[in-house]
């Protein structure tokens, strides 16, 4: 499937969980790309981040400063995330 900068082209409110596993580091435009998966996940959806390459502050100020997700769980390993 070819995409257009974040729209992934899924229906809304398709996934129970979206996993983002040794990937969110490289994303240049983290904010946008928190809200295509809001759009896409179920409101009562989880989405999994891992740090990949980058310090956990990092990856928490990502997801904060997108206003979009509360991270309810941090495990050693990763941020579970549901939306606000």
């Amino acid at each position: 499937m070819l995409i257009q900068g974040y729209n992934s082209t899924l229906p809304d409110d398709v996934a129970d969980v979206i996993c983002a596993i040794d990937m969110f580091f490289i994303i240049k435009k983290p904010t946008e790309f928190l809200a295509e998966l809001k759009r896409i996940l179920k409101s009562d959806g989880t989405l999994v981040i891992d740090d990949g390459h980058q310090p956990r502050s990092v990856t928490k100020a990502k997801i904060f400063d997108s206003g979009l997700w509360d991270i309810v769980e941090e495990t050693r390993d990763h941020l579970e995330c549901k939306l606000r």
